[in-house]
């Protein structure tokens, strides 16, 4: 396993890579990384040749310096899970190795698909997000990439992101990591105290709920019922029942509807989001 902290020695590596025509998986994360991340890593050694994940805290994808400040950061915890599994991990000494001297960040055109949900919560995180995603595609070159569909609008995004500046990378999304209780893996539990951490569980909890009845309850009294579930427990932002593809929002569901059911809420101070995808 080979720890890469400049952009010009990545390409070397890729283009040593490349001329013995081995397949790239790549796994985009921002550290802190869990069973949910190596669920991603492993699936990427199943399938490719070379492995490379990227260990970078983007700036351009955090809406409050605070965010930026907090998220926690342990490269030597990481590459001790890594092993064994990455070939290469891409964890860049400055922003410099990204964006240059400048960040100049392009604008993309969802379209509709950053505008609700995340996208009304966390203003301009989904422009950070791609921008630098898409660096990364351009350095690395990958074959396959991994997102973990917990973040499901961002998975959805990416894709399209690939169609507009024309990767020839295939996206591929994995099933969500779950702790016993339920709640969903995630960076962000490490902030959580243990009372907290278990009080979350309320969250996938009221997914599964909504998802069970929602075929037997008018959505606006389910979410109502879902809504009134986390309450005294967690600050809800939102909870939505919206289609898988085009994250339009549903008034009513029928037979054979996709639908993405989304959560965001805050609790000790700590933002968490979670979503079931079900087929009614």
């Amino acid at each position: 396993m080979q720890l890469v902290k400049f952009s010009s020695h990545l390409t070397q590596e890729i283009e040593q890579i490349k001329a013995y025509n081995k397949t790239i998986g790549f796994i985009p994360t921002m550290g802190a990384l869990h069973e949910g991340h190596l669920s991603l890593v492993k699936a990427a050694k199943d399938t490719c040749e070379v492995v490379v994940v990227s260990i970078y805290v983007n700036p351009t994808q955090f809406n409050k310096k605070e965010d930026l400040d907090k998220y926690p950061r342990a490269l030597e915890q990481d590459m001790e899970l890594l092993k064994g599994y990455a070939d290469i991990i891409f964890n860049p000494k400055s922003d410099v190795e990204i964006y240059g001297d400048e960040i100049q960040l392009k604008a993309y055109d969802f379209g509709k698909l950053d505008e609700p949900l995340e996208g009304a919560f966390r203003p301009g995180h989904f422009k950070g997000m791609a921008n630098v995603v898409s660096k990364f595609f351009s350095l690395i070159q990958p074959d396959k990439a991994f997102f973990g569909l917990k973040d499901y609008q961002q998975y959805v995004l990416v894709k399209e992101m690939v169609k507009i500046d024309g990767h020839p990378v295939e996206v591929i999304g994995s099933p969500t990591v779950r702790e016993t209780s339920g709640l969903a893996m995630s960076s962000r539990n490490r902030r959580l105290s243990p009372k907290a951490l278990d009080a979350a569980s309320v969250i996938y909890y009221t997914l599964t709920y909504c998802k069970q009845y929602a075929q037997h309850i008018p959505l606006n009294q389910l979410k109502e019922t879902g809504l009134h579930m986390l309450k005294n427990i967690m600050q809800t932002e939102y909870l939505e029942f919206r289609t898988a593809d085009t994250l339009e929002e549903y008034e009513h569901l029928k037979d054979g509807d996709n639908v993405f059911l989304s959560y965001a809420g805050v609790i000790e101070g700590v933002r968490l989001i979670d979503n079931i995808v079900f087929e009614v």
